[in-house]
């Protein structure tokens, strides 16, 4: 059992040296008989998201971090601004991308840097989608006054004053769990 975009590849090159093995892969779709994948409509989430920040905004800006500038992060980023536009149609949106692949997600000292260039140019929430990257937005918003970050991906014990948490990535482990039971049901091919 496997997740991310980034892992798509490695599980088409492996799962046909292994045909008698299930492979499990969410986020992402590999399209053989041993592998069952699962995707969501991660746009419908951050669709409500973007309802969000652009309520809470009062700048009329609102801004979007993701990790890596890859078509699933594109999905995440549609969703987010169509949500901000149907509540505020005259915010202005600046994106931001830390890295062109995977690597993106793992530099916060980045996203600190992205996020802070954001509130400085009058965003004052910003949605991050970055994984341990987005944990630099949560600092630039810990020092950033009346400044805000959605922040859905990895949990955080130092909730402060300018995190907004949101739930779209809990469940997973659900997810894996009743595929795991499935599995064992005989119910999965």
């Amino acid at each position: 059992i496997t997740s991310g975009y980034q892992m798509a590849d490695p599980v088409s090159r492996v799962a046909p040296e292994f045909p008698d093995v299930m492979f499990v892969i969410f986020d992402a779709a590999v399209d053989l008989p041993n592998v069952v994948s699962f995707t969501h409509r991660v746009n419908e989430g951050t669709f409500l998201v973007g309802a969000i920040a652009g309520l809470k905004s009062k700048t009329g800006k609102v801004g979007y971090l993701g990790g890596a500038n890859v078509p699933l992060l594109h999905e995440f980023e549609a969703g987010y601004l169509a949500g901000v536009k149907a509540v505020n149609p005259d915010a202005e949106i600046v994106k931001g991308y830390i890295a062109d692949d995977q690597q993106g997600f793992y530099d916060p000292v980045k996203g600190q840097e992205i996020a802070s260039a954001q509130y400085d140019n009058g965003v004052d929430v910003i949605y991050a989608m970055a994984d341990q990257s987005g944990f630099g937005a949560v600092e630039a918003a810990k020092l950033a006054e009346d400044r805000y970050v959605v922040w859905n991906y990895i949990d955080i014990t130092d909730v402060a004053p300018g995190i907004i948490l949101t739930g779209l990535r809990v469940g997973i482990d659900e997810s894996a769990f009743n595929v795991i039971q499935e599995f064992a049901a005989g119910n999965l091919m």
